[in-house]
């Protein structure tokens, strides 16, 4: 009998974006093949609703703002302490904006930088510490939209 390269026993998997849509659906399938998740999203009352789908043994809530790049790697070091050591990382946070160019804000669209590049990059580099990593390796997962590929009218900020 083979093993199945896909199970996840004894990993703990950080996925941001944890409390609705895609984060939730990948929290629910680390739980599924074995493996603890480490929910991350901004709204504390949401990560606690999304919980409830899950076995409770098997994920924990972090309530963060992964806008604030510098306290990320903090983020990451509390996460190491209460779960163990980090084997897998999904960034799917983020935020969808239309803006038209002509009304092009250069702040609105660092904070969307900032949540969908900046905090991904963070994240990876916490993970990957030697501290923090798992010492099996860790696979780190970045969703993207398929905007990025096919704009369209109104997402230049976006994609």
């Amino acid at each position: 009998m083979t093993k199945n390269p896909m199970l996840l026993l004894g990993k703990n998997v950080i996925v941001t974006g944890a409390s609705s849509g895609i984060g939730l659906a990948t929290s629910r399938l680390v739980c599924e093949l074995g493996g603890t998740v480490a929910m991350v999203s901004r709204s504390e009352e949401r990560l606690r609703n999304a919980k409830k789908e899950l076995p409770e043994d098997a994920s924990k809530i972090f309530p963060f703002d992964l806008q604030k790049s510098k306290e990320i790697p903090d983020l990451v070091n509390f996460i190491r302490d209460k779960v163990g050591p980090i084997g897998g990382l999904v960034h799917s946070a983020g935020d969808f904006a239309v803006t038209p160019l002509r009304v092009f804000d250069p702040e609105e669209y660092r904070l969307l930088y900032d949540l969908h590049v900046t905090a991904f990059f963070m994240l990876s580099k916490a993970v990957c510490m030697k501290k923090n990593v798992d010492p099996t390796g860790a696979s780190i997962v970045a969703v993207s939209s398929v905007a990025a590929i096919s704009g369209s009218e109104g997402l230049s900020t976006y994609s």
